[in-house]
């Protein structure tokens, strides 16, 4: 029935309730009541035809050597109507079915991943470039050294005359008042400027008789670099690029060293070996600034160590001091995966700082609660009172330094570092508010107030 006719049928049932007795309208009305709500309800539409959004399939590695499935699949259960831009190698289905979550819509051609992986390589790096420049013209004499030593005449010779063709030579100075200038011996320019006016040129040996050019030397003009650069005392190529916005330099550099290590490995297997590729930059930087800090390292635990049992009086409660330390590792990784930053020189500087804040509130922790059983506080009562009461104190000194470094964390050299400090020092004064007083009453075999011991 059509929606037409169930509005004629409504119409004419309303004209019999209205011409016929009481009685007998009041009981129509009671039969023909949900024939007439019926009516009143529209006929079911059909089904629209829901169009899926468009993912772009995304590349889940830029490593080279990773392959790619090249599938495209439905996300929700629906009829198709969207399309998919690109070469498709085979199509599972056709245009208007229905496609259920997963099922394989369309197999995309893998060359297209291909240049996409080319594509987000390009996009890594902008403005790339190198410190050697434009190659610039260069006259070059090849000299047939055989003629040149039977007619008299050096390499030494033929170099001389020809820098006073094209250079010149000082043959003297003359004095302007306080100045002296240069008197310059060279030929005229339109004798010097094409190969055959310096071929054509005359040489005068040591027999004395005039030798033109062209019987020792053959000039060619070809192309070199005009500033050749050294690095550690090797010449080098410095190449250089600009990080687009939202990628680190550390990120780059990982993701092109095996490709650099694969074109130094052609190099070595194509001729002579001697080239190498090294990694320079803030990879480099960061790697000299770490080195350095490992090598005193050492030393700085050394003396961290002997100041704690300086201050505490006792070698196990230094140790209880000093493994506090390192509980804010956890919360400086946290923090840098969820701000993005690098761990380098900068953020290992922060980790450095910050053991030093966490030994801090543990040597004063400690000291609170040896305070307390000196002055004849049970063990169990010392440890949580004085956790109580020295709670205050060090939540409100880790909140300023965590305020205190909210400013630098918006800086790109000094962010990872105010970030380690802020993760870090958040989990480990938890850590040493809940940690630090377990341990000590592990470490001292403290039980509570009426506990037999056994």
């Amino acid at each position: 029935m059509t929606r037409k006719s169930l509005t004629i049928s409504c119409a004419s049932v309303a004209w019999l309730v209205i011409n016929t007795t009481p009685f007998r309208a009041l009981a129509l009305v009671l039969v023909l009541v949900p024939f007439m709500a019926s009516c009143s309800k529209p006929a079911p539409a059909e089904e629209p035809v829901r169009s899926v959004k468009l993912s772009t399939v995304g590349i889940e590695s830029m490593t080279s050597g990773s392959e790619f499935a090249g599938e495209v699949r439905a996300r929700v259960e629906s009829r198709l109507g969207f399309r998919v831009a690109g070469k498709l190698v085979r199509r599972q289905v056709e245009i208007g079915q229905r496609v259920r979550p997963g099922q394989v819509i369309a197999q995309l051609d893998p060359l297209d991943f291909k240049l996409a992986i080319e594509a987000m390589r390009a996009q890594l790096l902008a403005c790339v470039n190198d410190n050697w420049n434009e190659s610039v013209k260069v006259l070059r004499l090849e000299v047939d050294q055989s003629k040149a030593r039977a007619l008299g005449v050096t390499s030494h010779a033929i170099a001389q005359a020809s820098n006073t063709i094209l250079s010149g030579t000082k043959v003297g100075q003359y004095r302007d008042g306080d100045k002296l200038i240069d008197i310059v011996l060279r030929q005229p320019l339109d004798e010097r400027g094409s190969l055959t006016d310096v071929a054509n040129a005359y040489l005068p040996p040591s027999s004395g008789r005039a030798i033109p050019m062209t019987q020792l030397i053959k000039p060619s003009l070809t192309w070199e670099p005009g500033v050749l650069w050294r690095e550690k005392r090797d010449y080098a190529i410095t190449v250089q690029g600009d990080i687009v916005e939202g990628m680190h330099g550390a990120t780059v550099s990982a993701e092109l060293l095996p490709a650099l290590k694969a074109l130094e490995a052609k190099w070595v297997q194509a001729g002579p070996g001697g080239y190498r590729i090294e990694v320079a930059g803030a990879v480099e930087e960061s790697s000299k600034g770490v080195s350095s800090i490992a090598t005193g390292f050492p030393i700085m635990l050394f003396i961290t160590f002997t100041l704690l049992m300086l201050q505490l009086h006792s070698f196990s409660r230094a140790v209880l001091a000093f493994l506090t330390g390192f509980m804010g590792i956890a919360g400086v990784a946290l923090a840098l995966l969820v701000f993005d930053r690098p761990f380098g020189f900068v953020a290992l500087l922060g980790v450095i700082a910050l053991m030093g804040m966490i030994q801090r509130n543990s040597v004063i922790l400690i000291d609170q609660i040896e305070q307390d059983r000196a002055a004849g506080i049970h063990p169990w009562d010392a440890i949580v009172e004085s956790t109580v009461r020295r709670l205050r104190p060090i939540v409100l000194t880790a909140a300023a330094a965590v305020l205190a470094m909210i400013p630098l964390s918006r800086s790109v050299f000094w962010g990872p570092m105010a970030v380690a400090i802020m993760g870090g020092l958040i989990v480990a004064t938890a850590l040493t508010l809940l940690a630090l007083p377990a341990m000590y009453a592990a470490w001292y075999r403290v039980q509570r107030a009426g506990t037999p011991a056994g």
